[in-house]
């Protein structure tokens, strides 16, 4: 699985994160998971929809189809599954508009059709698979948008009978909305028993809109929950995406998520969970020294040269801990801005 920075991010590893990154960061990396999909999608697939998957087939789609599709639209998760003993696709859009797009159905029915579209040319000869479009909205308030293109069209001064009608030729295109805004800890906990995706769900949910004391009674009311995350293989791969996650959303200082997951007195959630906030916090220190260094060096190019031009801030922004220092010793008597950067 590759991480937003382009690095393959595997159990025991650290995601690439940075602070600022989009919402669907930890959304996308955890559920790209078949594993962690099919806890999700059991949990709020229409229960004869998800009697009739056949789970141990669910995939997600190769690279290569996804490439193809990614020229047109954003591409959030697509999966293949076989749904009573058919080849079907789930796709599942993520959205985190605080205020959802009346027109949501719109584009989702347009990322539908240019799926059937790189599927034909795919497997030419074959019919189209069936698709379940899932939109996870991960906004501040509950959805209340149309759910289907049938609500956005003008049928105004017709009469009902004609309106049928006139449907009737149309296209018909609903999709699932899945409300984390709209559902509480024990509404998720009785959809989603897997204590993994759970506490994922749980972090999504009400991490970004709580403050640093809620946040940390929150860790506190998920300690059992954390202790069976713990216990997961792919529990250190899964602390590392999910405590960067935390800390971006919530004013939480990484100090405090590591004193509060300290009092999880569990040998395994030690060993997982809390080593990677420790391995968060060191990393943090460094990076901020890095930046520190960086940021010196420009205001001493600045007081030699004057002003910096975009390319010389990329290039010291880009410039590993020995180039800072080696550009840190030119700058005291270089001629020019050039010569601190020329190699000799």
């Amino acid at each position: 699985m590759s991480g937003e920075c382009g690095r393959v991010l595997s159990p025991g590893s650290l995601p690439c994160f940075r602070m600022g990154m989009p919402h669907d960061h930890l959304f996308r990396t955890v559920f790209s998971e078949p594993e962690f999909a099919r806890a999700l999608l059991a949990g709020f697939l229409p229960d004869e929809i998800a009697a009739a998957v056949d789970w141990d087939s669910l995939k997600l789609v190769p690279g290569t189809f996804l490439d193809e599709l990614s020229r047109e639209q954003q591409v959030d998760l697509l999966f293949s599954v076989r749904i009573a003993g058919k080849p079907a696709l789930i796709y599942i859009l993520l959205e985190h508009k605080s205020v959802a797009d009346r027109h949501a159905a719109l584009q989702l029915l347009g990322y539908v059709v240019q799926i059937w579209r790189v599927w034909r040319r795919e497997h030419p000869g074959e019919d189209l698979p069936r698709i379940v479009p899932i939109v996870m909205h991960h906004g501040s308030r509950p959805w209340t948008s149309p759910r289907s293109i049938e609500e956005l069209l003008d049928q105004a001064d017709m009469s009902q009978a004609l309106a049928r009608r006139v449907r009737r030729l149309g296209p018909r295109f609903r999709f699932l909305v899945v409300d984390l805004a709209a559902l509480q800890e024990d509404a998720i906990a009785t959809r989603v028993p897997a204590p993994e995706a759970r506490l994922v769900l749980l972090v999504m949910r009400f991490a970004q809109r709580a403050g640093s004391e809620d946040a940390v009674q929150a860790l506190v009311r998920w300690r059992q929950l954390i202790v069976l995350a713990a216990r997961h293989p792919k529990s250190g791969w899964l602390a590392g995406v999910l405590w960067s996650y935390f800390l971006d959303q919530t004013p939480v200082a990484p100090e405090r998520l590591h004193e509060t997951l300290q009092m999880i007195n569990d040998e395994k959630t030690a060993r997982t969970f809390v080593s990677a906030a420790e391995q968060l916090i060191a990393r943090g220190k460094a990076e901020g020294k890095a930046e520190g260094r960086t940021e010196l060096l420009l205001r001493q190019l600045r007081a030699r040269f004057g002003t910096t031009s975009d390319l010389v801030e990329a290039r010291v922004r880009a410039a590993s801990p020995a180039e800072l220092d080696e550009f840190a010793v030119r700058v005291l008597d270089a001629p020019t801005i050039d010569a601190v950067f020329a190699r000799e």
